[in-house]
């Protein structure tokens, strides 16, 4: 009698044990399958590995992009021009979202941009690829004279290697990296296009 509870103890515990498998089974497929998605609905992320230099350096581009927190800003397209001769990257993202018009929102979306400047610049500079130049462009959402909604630039920020190599990735914070930078430009404000200076 004894045997047999144990044995109908064990045969609960095997059931137990691959219904739980099962279930973590799915949860992992489930989310390999959400952020595979998840990637596909960002323009320009590459959807399958290469060895492409060009490719594993838009991969990592996309990638930095997941790390970011949320934000009412959404990326929607990435672009990555790697000029091999000149050792060069520019990264070129494109986000979504509401105009950003009162103060509030137009900080918001002026943090956004430094965040996501120091995402793609860590990203770059880490990929052991030998660069001499990176530049990040974040487009966005503006209104113009008609108010009309057309995409312009948020900002940008430039790093040449030497400046590079004094970095210390890990104790810089969005705001004490765009101090940094060798070249920035931040939009003041999001209305009336005719206002506000063109980026460099």
């Amino acid at each position: 009698m004894g045997g047999t509870y144990r044995n109908s103890g064990a045969r609960a515990l095997v059931v137990v044990a691959l219904v739980a498998l099962g279930s973590l089974t799915a949860c992992a497929t489930t989310n390999s399958a959400s952020r595979q998605s998840a990637r596909k609905t960002v323009a320009g992320c590459p959807v399958a590995a290469t060895t492409s230099t060009q490719d594993m350096l838009a991969g990592r581009a996309c990638d930095a992009i997941g790390q970011l927190p949320q934000s009412t800003q959404v990326a929607q397209a990435v672009q990555l021009a790697y000029d091999t001769q000149a050792a060069s990257v520019t990264v070129t993202i494109t986000v979504g979202g509401a105009v950003p018009l009162t103060n509030q929102q137009i900080r918001a979306a002026q943090e956004f941009t430094k965040a996501l400047s120091l995402r793609e610049q860590q990203a770059m500079w880490g990929s052991g690829v030998t660069l001499k130049n990176v530049k990040v462009m974040v487009f966005g959402p503006t209104q113009d004279e008609y108010a009309d909604i057309i995409a312009q630039p948020y900002g940008s920020a430039v790093l040449d290697a030497a400046t590079a190599a004094s970095f210390v990735w890990a104790n810089l914070s969005a705001d004490s990296a765009w101090d940094r930078y060798d070249s920035v430009y931040l939009r003041p404000t999001f209305d009336v296009v005719d206002d506000v200076p063109v980026a460099p």
